[in-house]
């Protein structure tokens, strides 16, 4: 998917479209209905300056910057997940916090004011909140962008594990009787 040279981009990025993808599908499929709309968004070119993320952003994001509450990433690989990463000023930490107590079995969940992933980034800097997939991806860049990089590194159960725990949290954020705190900035386009 973002395998712009020899790969086919297994690792990346096609497992965290198809982990994004899929839990919007298992919500869908359960009848599960939150508050808020889950968007399941792919776009490419994040090696080539962020095209593809910068070309939704600024199709979209005037219109709808009221709308947009909390962006999530997936590009580090679809490993065994391990729990996520969470970007948000102070008051949006707190609230993540308690999300992420329910997520039982998934332990490291982490807490920065910086980004939590490139393609979501121009997000992030303007104050909306991120989280991001954190996976035993510690052999990650064996296969970057190299011809490894291909279907038989993904593990069905580990990505059935990342879909559950994406759809979870996603579920909880976006069913929240509140918005995610965010300090945004505003926009500026040409």
């Amino acid at each position: 998917m973002d395998s712009w040279d020899v790969g086919t981009g297994a690792a990346d990025d096609a497992g965290g479209v198809f982990v994004s993808w899929k839990a919007v599908t298992f919500l869908k499929a359960m009848g599960l209905r939150p508050r808020r709309t889950i968007r399941a968004i792919y776009w490419t070119a994040e090696e080539q300056y962020l095209e593809g993320a910068s070309v939704y952003e600024s199709e979209h994001a005037q219109d709808e910057k009221q709308e947009f509450n909390v962006f999530f990433e997936s590009d580090s690989g679809t490993f065994e997940p391990t729990g996520l990463d969470f970007s948000g000023n102070a008051a949006a930490q707190c609230i993540f916090a308690e999300v992420a107590k329910l997520m039982t079995g998934f332990d490291e969940f982490t807490f920065t004011e910086g980004s939590v992933g490139s393609d979501i980034g121009n997000w992030v800097r303007r104050g909306f909140p991120g989280v991001s997939l954190r996976n035993k991806n510690e052999n990650y860049f064996w296969y970057h962008h190299t011809e490894g990089d291909t279907i038989e590194l993904e593990d069905p159960a580990a990505l059935d594990k990342t879909t559950a725990l994406w759809a979870a949290t996603a579920y909880v954020i976006a069913d929240l009787s509140i918005d995610i705190p965010k300090n945004v900035v505003d926009y500026t386009y040409n």
